[in-house]
């Protein structure tokens, strides 16, 4: 089952994925494949591919996804920590009939502040560990399992989609109507980006808000009509997003992270707003 899969991991630094590097080969997983910006590297138990110029993470998992030959594709980010061995359960999960893609749940790590964790309850939505959803409609990229050929069948990750936030959920969504989407509440993740606080936070939410307009544009979910009504009639909503966030922070999450929740949720709901539209994906 290790032949089947190839692995690609995006990153700004070589050195941060060394010990993960290491760890997937030992534990078997030999076709790696690291995309970095910069001039070329030799990294032991990886193939490595310079880009030269930074790549979006969507270029940069679709530079990573064309030099693997693989039936199967993982990608992973180079803030996820996590135990090399759940990879088998992810493909397991991907081979079950009518699956084409498949993701873990996100944990709390013991180190992590309040906002982190706050953040990780607002942005991973089904995936994270306290509510997992059973049949969710996206997944993260942070850890994701597809078939190659489902994959490349949506033309991959849309590289319209210039910063870190909604090429996941936009090429996921779309993976769920042509053979479904799975997670495996078995595989367990924990995720540390950098910086982390409460700007870093805040600023995180606001830029998935913004991915989300042009997500809903893509879709056919009931939020692409409120996307639709004129700028200045969206703005009038804003009052009310406090109380919305709220009520989603009530019904989402325990107490003591109703404020953190609502705050960064909040934000979330004000850059759906405000951002622009964006256009229609292309349909493969």
């Amino acid at each position: 089952m290790h032949d089947d899969v190839s692995i690609i991991i995006p990153t700004l630094d070589p050195s941060r994925v060394v010990a993960l590097v290491h760890a997937l080969h030992a534990a078997g997983w030999n076709d790696c494949v690291v995309v970095h910006p910069g001039v070329p590297i030799a990294l032991f138990g990886a193939r490595t591919i310079a880009t030269g110029p930074v790549l979006s993470p969507a270029a940069a998992r679709n530079r990573g996804a064309r030099e693997s030959t693989k039936p199967y594709m993982c990608f992973i980010d180079d803030d996820v920590v996590l135990n090399p061995d759940v990879l088998m359960m992810l493909v397991d999960s991907c081979m079950q009939a009518g699956f084409v893609a498949a993701g873990p749940l996100l944990a709390d790590a013991p180190l992590d502040g309040y906002w982190r964790r706050c953040m990780h309850r607002v942005m991973a939505g089904a995936q994270f560990s306290g509510h997992p959803i059973q049949s969710p409609v996206a997944l993260m990229s942070m850890l994701l399992m597809v078939r190659r050929a489902a994959f490349w069948s949506m033309g991959g990750f849309d590289e319209r989609y210039q910063s870190p936030a909604g090429e996941d959920t936009a090429l996921t969504m779309r993976l769920a109507g042509i053979g479904g989407i799975c997670i495996d509440r078995s595989v367990r993740i924990h995720h540390n980006p950098d910086p982390d606080g409460f700007w870093p936070a805040t600023w995180r939410l606001w830029r998935f808000g913004i991915a989300w307009g042009r997500v809903v544009a893509q879709s056919n979910r009931p939020s692409q009509r409120v996307r639709r009504l004129p700028l200045v009639l969206r703005m009038g909503m804003i009052p009310a997003l406090p109380f919305l966030a709220l009520y989603d922070a009530c019904t989402s999450t325990t107490w003591n992270y109703w404020l953190g929740y609502a705050w960064l949720r909040g934000w979330w709901y004000l850059g759906w707003l405000t951002g622009p539209t964006g256009q229609r994906a292309p349909q493969c």
